[in-house]
C-alpha cells in the first residue's frame, strides 16, 4: 500500500509487476471496495487495486483517469475512483460548488442592552451578482394577497402594472410594523392562522408565506374570528393522533426529513414504483401497494437491550419452564403489594421500581447446567427472588448437544459425531421407499452401524447434562418439595463447582454430592445411584420424567436460542451476555424500560386489570415463536435482491396429493452446495419444512425450490453426486420422487446405491452426470442473487439471507429439523414484515397482469404465475421497507376533518401525508419542502394542520428561508421549476441560496444557518454584523456567503463485554501516512463521539497508551464489518449526510477488571464517576433511532498526563459573536498578553466568529507575539437543543469542555470577551484547585445597591446551595485532566438535559448549571480579586481587581462601551491599538 502521483506510479508499478510473486499491496483502505467507490467497468476485482483520489473538475484528472482505465481494461489492475473536492493548483480560483438543503433564519433579538458596535463601517456596495442569481426572472406562482390576485390584475390592466406592484408590496409590508400583540389576544392564533390558510385559493403557498414571515402577520391574524368547528376538528385530530410528521407512501418520519434523507426516500420510492409500473399495474394500484401500512419489525427498546432486537414467545405455560415464584399467588410478600396496574399512574420518582402483584417482568434462564458460568448466572437470577424484586424468575434447561463435564470433554473431542447421518428418514412420505431394494440395503447398513456404535459405548449412563435435569425434575415436581428445593440443588452444584480444583469442573461425583446434600436438607432419602442409572425417579414415574425431558428438548429446538453456557430472556428479550457483576444492572435497566411500556399502555387504556399480562406481552410487535439472529433482523439490515431474474429451469417441490391447489404467497429458494454436509442438511431441512407444512394445513401458503450452488473446486473436480441430486430435483413430479430425494440427502453416498436409486427414478434413460452440468445455479446465483459459488443461502420473496457454513447440532438430522423451523420463521417474519395478505388483496383488486406472465421454468400450473407476480411485487416493496420505515402510524381519514387540504393526483405513484403545527419552526422548514413536492414532483399530497390550542406567547420569533431545490420568491412561491439550468456555454448551473426581501421590521435580528446534520458551516463573506442586523441600516442588496469547513464523523462506541459505553476512552483519527490527525474521547452519554474530517476513508484507532492496552477494536466494530486489522477500523465519509458509525470495542485478555480512568488522587469523588443506571442519556437510549459531540479533533498527544509541547504556555479560551464582542475580544487578548509574563495561546470557538475576525486574528497574533487556534464543534442532535443564539453560546461555554480541545491540553482558562485583564494569568494556571475539576470566582457582595437582584441569597437557590457560594461564569479555570477523569462533562450534560425540559430553568445556562451541580462536580472558589464587576462589587475594590468584567448593570442598563471608557483608562489605549492594527492589515490586504 503506497501513495504517489501518476508519474511515480508508472515507475513503481512497472517494478511491482515485474516481481515473480508480487506482494499484496492492498492494506487498510486499499483492501476494501466501499459502496461509494466507482469501479471501472471490466476491472478484475481480484487484481491489484489502484485507487485514484482526484477532483474530477481538475485538469490533471483526465490524464490519470484515462491511463488507469486502459490498464484496467487490460486486466492489469482493478481501477477504483474516489472523487474528492480539493483546491488543486489547476483549479479555477473561486470555483466552488453551490449546495442546497439548508435553511437560514433571521431571529428577533432582545434589545434590553445595547449590543451594537458604534464603529461599524457601512457595508460596501455589492455588485449584485449573487442577488441576480437568487432573484432571477423565473416564473412566479400566482397566489392571493389580502384578497387581490395581482398577476391577473396585471394581465388585465398592463398600464397599471407599476402601481399594482407598488400596492402589492405595500400590502406585504403593511402588517409588519412590529405591532404589539397582547398575550390575551394570541390564545387562538393557531386556529386563526389555519383558517386564513384554508380560505386562500392556494393554501399551500399561503402556508409558506405566513410561516416564513410570521412575525409580520401575527398582529393581523389575531383580529380574525375564531372558527369553532375548525377548532373542534383540531382537538379531535389531536385526541385521535398525537403525532406530527410526514409519511411518504409507507415510510413514516417523526419530523420532516432534511433534503438529503428526503431525496434518498424518494429515490427508493421511485425505483420501486417504476418496477411495479413495468408489471402493467395502474398508478393507483402502485400507490396503494406502496402505501401498505408496515407493521414494526421490532420494538425500539429491544434494539437497545439485545443483539437480536426481537422478542421470543417463551410459552409461559409450557411444562419445560419451571418457575421459582409467582407474584400473583397471594403469598407473602406479594400480598402486600398493589394489586392493580393503575399503580403505574401513581406519582413516583424517576426510575423507581413499581411493586405490583402481577407477573409483569418474567426472567427466564436457559441453562447449560454443566458450565460454571451458567450456574453462576442462575444464582444471579435467583437473587432477584431472594431480594423480593418484582420479577418472576423461571428456568429451562438447554439439553442440546454442547460441552459436557470435564471427564467427558476429552472423550467427546475424540469422537465427534459424523456430520452425515447414516439412517434413512422415517417420515410418512418415506414409507413409499419400502419396496425398493436399495432402500432395504441402506437400512441394513444403518442398523449395523448403530450396533457397532453401541458396542463401543462402554458407559451407558445418562449424559451429565440430562442427569442434572432429571435430578432437578425429581425435586421440582415432587409434591412436598417443589421448585425452591430444585433451585437450591442447582445453587449447591454451583457452589461445589466454584470451590473445586480446577475451578468450574462439574463432575458426576460433585453432582451426586450436591443432590444428596440438598435432598437430605429437604428430608429426602433418594436412591441416588438408581436415579443416575435411570431406573427410578423420586416423586414421579420414569415415563413422566422422560416426557418432560422430551418436551424440554422440543422447546430447545423450537426456540432457536444460541448454544452457549446460558441465555437470559426478560419478557422474551434476549439480554446481552455480560460479566456477572454487571448482570443486575442490565436486567434492572430492562425492567425500567418495561415499566415505561406498561405505564403508556395503562394510560392509553390498552392494559387493564382484566388484561392477561402474558397475552399482552406476546401480542407486542416483534414477537416471534423462535429467535434466530440469521432470520430475524431489524429493518435497516434486511437485504433484498437489486433486480429479479427467475432461475433457469426452476422446479418447485410437488405438493402432497391431499393438499388442495392454492396460490402460494411465499417463495423459498434454498441455495445450497449439495456436495457438502451443510448443503445437504439445508436441502433436507427444506424437505422437512415442506412435509410439515403440508401436514398442518389443507392448503399450502408457500412453495420451495432447491438450487444447487457448487463451489468452484467442487465442479472442477468432476464430483457427480451433487449434480445427480440436482438432476433428480428437477424431475420432481410425485411424492415418491420427493421421498427418494430426501433419503439420498440423508445418506452416506454409496456409489452403487446412488446409481440404483437414480436409475429407478429416471427410468430407462441412462443420463450421465456431465449432462446436468448446466443445471448448476452458480452463474445465476452469483450475478442475480449476489451469492458466491459454494455459499449457502435462503431467498424468500427476494430477501437474501446468507447462512453460516457451520453445521448446528449433533449431526445433520437434528440440524435439519432446526433449519426447517428457521424456514417456518422466515415465512412468518416476511409475511408479517411485508403484509403479504394486503399485497394479495390489492393485486386481486387490480388484476391487470397478463395471464402468461411468469418464469419460463414454471411447471405451467397457473398458481405459479400468480406466485411469481406476488414475488415480484414483494421484493420491490421490500426494497423500500429495508431502507427505513419509522413509526407505524395510522393516519386519519381526511374526509372527516376540516383542518386539512389536499392536492389529489390519480396519476401519481407517490403519496405524501403531513401532519403539522403551522406555528412551529418545523413548519417553517417543512412548508417549502411540501411546496416543492407538489409543484415539481406532482405527488398526491394531503396536509393536516394541527396547531396548539393553548398559546401564551408568540410562537415564532424569526423569519425563515429554505434552499430546497429551486428559487423561492419573497412570498414563498417557486420561481423556477426546471431546477437544472445551463449557461450559454452549456455548463450546468445550480440554484443555491435564499433571499430575504419584503421584510419590514425595526427589530434587531441575528442570522443563523440551519445546515444538514454533519456539516460544520461558517460564514465566508459577511459585509455586515450578522449577529446584530437592523434592516434600515442595510444597503439595497447585502450578500452573505457561507461554506462547509468540515464534515463530521460521529457515532456511538459500545463495550461489547459490558454492554455500555466505555466512558473516557480516547480515540484517534488519521490516515495511512499520519495515524493521528484528530482525537477525542467517548462520552458516557450514549457512547457518543464526534470528530471533524473531510470526505474519504479514515482510520480510527484507540489511543496507543493505557487506553490501547486495555481495549481493542472489535472485528465487527462498525455496521457492515468495516475493519481491516485489530489496531484500527475504517471510517468512510462519502455522503452529505453520513450515518453515525457504530464502534464496537472489547477489553483485552486480563483487562476485564482494570479501570479505564485513573483514580482521583484527592478531593471529593464525583458522582460523575458512578454508573448512571437508567440515565436518560445512558445505555437505554440508542443514538440510531433518532433520525448528532466528541472532540473537535485537534491533534495532540493522548497520554494521560496531558503534557503539551511547551508547558510554559498559558492557554486561554474564549468565544464571541457579533462585531462588538469581537472588538471586546481583541482588547481582552491585548490585556492578557500585556499582563502575563509567560507565552499565551488563545483558543477560540469558530462557530460564531465573523470571516473578518478569523482572517485578522492570526496576523494580530504574529504582530503581538501570541499563538492562536480555532476549535469547532457541533451541538449533538440527541442533546436537548437551544433555539436562542445567546443560550446556544452559553451552552458551548460549559457543556463540551472535555471534548472541545486536544486531549494533550491539560488545563484551560476561560475569560469572557468583554473583560480587561490586569493580573498575570499564570497565577491562575499554576493555582492548586484542591481536587476540584474547575475553579470559579464567587459573586462579590460589596455593592449593596444591587442586593435586590441577588436571587441566590433567597428562595430555591439558597436552599439548594446549602451554604456554598454562587459563582460567576465570566472567568474560570479548568483542570482538563481531572475534569475528564471525573467524567464531569457527562454529569453536566445529563443534568442539563433533565433540567432543560423546563424552559424556565437554567435562565443563565452557563452559570446556573455548574452552580447547580457543585454538590457532585465540586467548584474551587477563586480569590475574589480575580473578577470585578460594577454590578456586584463596590468601587473601593476596583484598584485591587485582577480582571474587570463589563457585565450588564440592571440599574443603569448603560452600554458596555460607555462603561469601559468611564472605568478603564487602559481600555481606550487597547482599543486604539487594535483599530490601528486592523486598519493597517486591511490596507495591506
Amino acid at each position: 500500500g503506497w501513495a504517489c502521483g501518476l508519474g511515480d506510479f508508472k515507475t513503481k508499478f512497472s517494478k511491482f509487476a515485474a516481481l515473480d510473486e508480487p506482494q499484496d499491496s492492498s492494506s487498510g483502505a486499499f483492501s476494501r471496495v466501499f459502496e461509494f467507490d466507482r469501479v471501472s467497468f471490466g476491472s478484475d476485482v481480484n487484481a491489484t487495486k489502484v485507487i485514484l483520489y482526484s477532483d474530477i473538475a481538475s485538469k490533471s484528472f483526465q490524464e490519470a483517469h484515462t491511463y488507469l482505465r486502459e490498464m484496467s481494461q487490460r486486466s492489469e489492475i482493478a481501477y477504483i475512483l474516489r472523487p474528492v473536492a480539493v483546491n488543486s493548483p489547476d483549479k479555477e480560483a473561486g470555483d466552488t460548488m453551490p449546495l442546497q438543503g439548508f435553511g437560514v433564519e433571521l431571529a428577533i433579538k432582545s434589545q434590553e442592552y445595547k449590543v451594537l458596535d458604534d464603529a461599524i463601517p457601512d457595508p460596501d456596495a455589492e455588485d449584485g451578482s449573487l442577488s441576480e442569481l437568487l432573484e432571477g426572472d423565473g416564473d412566479s406562482h400566482e397566489h392571493e394577497i389580502e384578497g387581490f390576485y395581482f398577476e391577473k390584475l396585471k394581465d388585465r390592466h398592463p398600464e397599471l402594472s407599476e402601481k399594482l406592484e407598488s400596492f402589492r408590496k405595500d400590502l406585504l409590508s403593511r402588517s409588519n410594523e412590529d405591532a404589539k400583540v397582547d398575550v390575551w389576544d394570541i390564545q387562538d392564533i393557531g386556529v386563526q392562522t389555519i383558517a386564513r390558510i384554508l380560505r386562500a385559493k392556494d393554501p399551500l403557498a399561503t402556508f409558506v408565506r405566513i410561516s416564513q414571515n410570521f412575525p409580520m402577520f401575527a398582529s393581523g391574524l389575531t383580529k380574525l374570528s375564531v372558527n369553532q368547528t375548525l377548532k373542534a376538528d383540531v382537538a379531535s385530530l389531536q385526541k385521535q393522533l398525537q403525532f406530527e410528521g410526514l409519511r411518504i407512501n409507507s415510510e413514516t418520519f417523526a419530523s420532516i426529513p432534511d433534503i438529503y434523507n428526503l431525496h434518498d426516500s424518494l429515490l427508493r420510492q421511485s425505483a420501486s414504483a417504476d418496477g411495479l409500473l413495468s408489471l402493467g399495474l395502474a398508478p393507483r394500484a402502485v400507490r396503494e401497494l406502496m402505501s401498505i401500512k408496515r407493521k414494526p419489525s421490532t420494538d425500539q427498546g429491544h434494539q437497545r437491550m439485545s443483539e437480536i432486537p426481537f422478542q421470543l414467545d417463551v410459552e409461559v405455560g409450557n411444562d419445560a419452564l419451571v418457575w421459582l415464584n409467582d407474584l400473583e399467588s397471594g403469598a407473602y410478600p406479594y400480598n402486600q403489594w398493589a394489586p392493580t396496574v393503575q399503580e403505574f399512574l401513581a406519582p413516583a420518582w424517576p426510575n423507581q421500581m413499581r411493586y405490583i402483584a402481577k407477573n409483569l417482568h418474567r426472567l427466564v434462564v436457559v441453562l447449560d447446567p454443566t458450565t460454571l458460568t451458567g450456574l453462576e448466572m442462575m444464582v444471579q437470577a435467583r437473587s432477584f427472588v431472594q431480594a423480593n424484586a418484582p420479577i418472576t424468575v423461571g428456568l429451562v434447561f438447554d439439553l442440546r448437544d454442547s460441552q459436557e463435564s470435564a471427564e467427558e470433554d476429552d472423550a467427546a473431542a475424540d469422537s465427534a459425531p459424523d456430520s452425515t447421518p447414516k439412517c434413512l428418514p422415517t417420515s410418512s412420505w418415506a414409507k413409499s421407499l419400502d419396496d425398493m431394494p436399495w432402500a432395504s440395503a441402506m437400512r441394513s447398513k444403518c442398523t449395523a452401524s448403530i450396533s457397532e456404535d453401541a458396542a463401543d459405548d462402554v458407559d451407558s449412563s445418562v449424559p451429565l447434562k440430562e442427569a442434572i435435569a432429571r435430578l432437578f425434575h425429581a425435586l421440582a415436581f415432587h409434591d412436598e418439595y417443589g421448585p425452591t428445593a430444585a433451585w437450591e440443588f442447582l445453587a449447591s452444584v454451583a457452589e461445589k463447582a466454584t470451590n473445586a480444583k480446577p475451578k468450574g469442573r462439574v463432575t458426576r461425583a460433585k453432582l451426586k454430592k450436591a443432590f444428596k446434600a440438598t435432598a437430605e436438607k429437604a428430608g429426602m432419602k433418594p436412591m441416588i445411584d438408581e436415579i443416575f442409572e435411570e431406573r427410578t425417579t423420586v416423586g414421579k414415574s420414569p415415563e413422566e420424567c422422560n416426557a418432560w425431558i422430551a418436551e424440554v428438548r422440543r422447546w430447545n429446538m423450537r426456540k432457536g436460542l444460541p448454544k452457549q453456557e446460558y441465555s437470559m430472556l426478560l419478557n422474551g428479550v434476549l439480554l446481552p451476555k455480560v460479566p456477572s457483576q454487571s448482570f443486575r444492572r442490565v436486567a434492572m435497566t430492562g425492567v425500567l424500560m418495561g415499566q415505561m411500556m406498561y405505564q403508556h399502555a395503562v394510560y392509553e387504556g390498552k392494559l387493564t386489570d382484566e388484561t392477561s399480562i402474558d397475552e399482552f406481552v406476546r401480542s407486542k410487535p416483534g414477537t416471534f415463536p423462535r429467535l434466530s439472529s440469521t432470520i430475524l433482523e431489524p429493518a435497516e439490515k434486511i437485504k433484498f435482491i437489486d433486480s429479479l431474474q427467475f432461475p433457469p429451469s426452476i422446479r418447485y417441490l410437488p405438493p402432497p396429493p391431499q393438499v388442495k391447489e392454492s396460490i402460494p404467497s411465499v417463495t423459498h429458494w434454498i441455495v445450497a452446495d449439495l456436495g457438502t454436509p451443510t448443503g445437504r442438511m439445508l436441502a433436507s431441512g427444506a424437505l422437512e419444512f415442506w412435509e410439515n407444512a403440508a401436514a398442518e394445513a389443507p392448503t399450502i401458503t408457500s412453495r420451495v425450490a432447491i438450487l444447487h450452488n457448487p463451489a468452484a473446486e467442487s465442479s472442477s473436480s468432476g464430483t457427480k453426486h451433487p449434480l445427480l441430486l440436482q438432476a433428480l430435483s428437477t424431475k420432481l413430479d410425485s411424492p415418491k420422487d420427493l421421498a427418494i430425494l430426501g433419503a439420498l440427502l440423508r445418506t452416506v453416498f454409496d456409489e452403487t446405491l446412488l446409481e440404483e436409486a437414480l436409475g429407478i427414478t429416471l427410468g430407462e434413460s441412462q443420463v450421465s452426470a456431465e449432462s446436468y452440468l448446466g443445471l448448476s445455479c452458480g452463474s445465476y446465483c452469483a450475478q442475480a442473487l449476489g451469492i458466491t459459488p459454494g455459499e449457502n443461502a435462503i431467498v424468500t420473496n427476494g430477501r437474501v439471507v446468507k447462512l453460516s457454513d457451520a453445521v448446528s447440532g449433533p449431526g445433520i438430522q437434528f440440524a435439519s429439523e432446526e433449519f426447517a423451523e428457521d424456514l417456518r420463521l422466515s415465512e412468518t417474519f416476511l409475511s408479517d414484515y411485508l403484509s403479504l395478505e394486503q399485497i394479495v388483496e390489492i393485486l386481486s383488486k387490480y388484476d391487470t397482469m397478463p395471464a402468461d406472465h411468469g418464469s419460463q421454468g414454471a411447471t405451467g400450473v397457473p398458481s405459479h404465475t400468480q406466485s411469481d407476480r406476488i414475488l415480484t411485487v414483494s421484493y420491490r416493496l421490500g426494497q423500500i421497507s429495508s431502507s427505513g420505515g419509522g413509526e407505524d402510524i395510522e393516519f386519519p381519514d381526511p374526509s372527516k376533518f376540516s383542518n386539512v387540504f389536499r392536492f389529489p393526483n390519480d396519476e401519481a405513484v407517490i403519496s405524501v401525508t403531513a401532519i403539522i403545527d403551522p406555528l412551529t419552526e418545523d413548519a417553517q422548514r417543512a412548508s417549502p419542502v411540501l411546496l416543492m413536492l407538489r409543484d415539481v414532483l406532482n405527488v398526491d399530497l394531503t396536509i393536516f394542520l394541527s396547531p396548539s390550542l393553548e398559546i401564551s406567547e408568540i410562537p415564532l420569533k424569526r423569519f425563515y428561508r429554505s434552499a430546497v431545490g429551486g428559487k423561492f420568491g419573497e412570498e414563498g412561491q417557486v420561481q423556477d421549476n426546471g431546477y437544472i439550468q445551463f449557461d450559454d456555454q452549456g455548463r450546468r448551473q445550480l440554484s443555491s441560496g435564499v433571499v430575504f426581501s419584503s421584510i419590514r421590521t425595526r427589530a434587531l435580528l441575528t442570522m443563523n444557518v440551519e445546515a444538514t446534520e454533519g456539516w460544520l458551516v461558517a460564514s465566508r463573506r459577511a459585509p455586515y454584523d450578522l449577529d446584530n442586523i437592523l434592516l434600515d441600516d442595510l444597503s439595497a442588496r447585502t450578500n452573505v456567503q457561507y461554506g462547509i469547513d468540515n464534515a463530521l464523523l460521529q457515532g456511538q462506541c459500545i463495550d461489547m463485554d459490558e454492554r455500555e459505553p466505555p466512558a473516557g476512552l480516547q480515540l484517534e483519527l488519521g490516515n495511512s501516512s499520519e495515524p493521528h490527525v484528530q482525537d477525542t474521547l467517548v462520552m458516557f452519554n450514549l457512547g457518543y463521539f464526534q470528530l471533524k474530517a473531510a470526505p474519504g476513508v479514515w482510520k480510527m484507532r484507540i489511543a496507543p497508551n493505557r487506553h490501547g492496552e486495555i481495549y481493542r477494536i472489535d472485528e465487527a466494530h462498525v455496521a457492515g464489518g468495516n475493519t481491516s486489522a485489530d489496531e484500527f477500523g475504517l471510517m468512510p465519509i462519502y455522503k452529505f449526510r453520513s450515518k453515525p458509525q457504530l464502534l464496537q470495542v472489547r477489553r483485552r485478555p486480563g483487562m476485564q477488571h482494570v479501570k479505564l480512568l485513573e483514580e482521583i488522587e484527592n478531593g471529593p469523588k464525583s458522582k460523575g464517576e458512578e454508573k448512571k443506571d437508567g440515565n436518560i442519556l445512558g445505555t437505554i437510549t440508542n443514538l440510531f433511532n433518532s433520525e448528532n459531540g466528541g472532540g473537535d479533533g485537534n491533534k495532540g498527544s493522548t497520554e494521560s498526563t496531558g503534557q503539551t509541547d511547551d508547558d510554559e504556555t498559558v492557554h486561554v479560551f474564549s468565544l464571541a459573536s457579533g462585531l462588538l464582542y469581537e472588538r471586546f475580544l481583541k482588547i481582552m487578548m491585548q490585556s492578557v498578553v500585556s499582563s502575563t509574563k509567560s507565552k499565551v495561546k488563545f483558543w477560540f470557538l469558530s462557530n460564531f466568529l465573523s470571516p473578518q475576525f478569523k482572517t485578522f486574528v492570526p496576523k494580530m497574533a504574529e504582530e503581538l507575539g501570541f499563538e492562536v487556534e480555532l476549535v469547532t464543534y457541533q451541538w449533538p442532535k440527541w442533546l436537548r437543543q437551544q433555539t436562542v443564539k445567546q443560550r446556544i453560546i452559553w451552552g458551548y461555554k460549559i457543556l463540551f469542555l472535555d471534548v472541545l480541545f486536544p486531549l494533550s491540553l491539560k488545563r484551560i482558562i476561560y475569560i469572557d470577551a468583554d473583560q480587561v485583564v490586569r493580573g498575570d494569568v499564570r497565577e491562575l494556571w499554576d493555582m492548586d484547585l484542591k481536587g476540584a475539576p474547575y475553579g470559579y470566582t464567587p459573586f462579590c457582595s460589596s455593592n449593596t445597591a444591587t442586593n435586590g437582584f441577588r436571587f441566590w441569597d433567597s428562595g430555591y437557590w439558597k436552599s439548594h446551595l446549602q451554604g456554598k457560594p454562587y459563582h460567576i461564569s465570566a472567568l474560570y479555570v479548568v483542570d482538563l485532566n481531572r475534569f475528564r477523569r471525573m467524567r464531569a462533562g457527562d454529569t453536566l450534560r445529563s443534568v442539563y438535559d433533565n433540567l432543560s425540559q423546563d424552559p424556565n430553568s437554567l435562565a443563565n445556562l452557563d452559570q446556573d448549571l455548574p452552580n447547580y451541580t457543585q454538590h457532585t462536580v465540586p467548584i474551587f472558589s477563586l480569590p475574589q480579586q480575580w473578577l470585578w464587576c460594577e454590578t456586584w462589587c463596590s468601587m473601593e475594590t476596583l484598584p485591587t481587581a485582577k480582571t474587570i468584567d463589563l457585565c450588564n448593570n440592571p440599574l443603569t442598563k448603560k452600554p458596555k462601551l460607555d462603561v469601559a471608557r468611564e472605568l478603564l483608562p487602559e481600555w481606550t489605549v487597547y482599543d486604539e491599538r487594535q483599530r490601528s492594527i486592523t486598519q493597517r492589515l486591511m490596507d495591506e490586504a
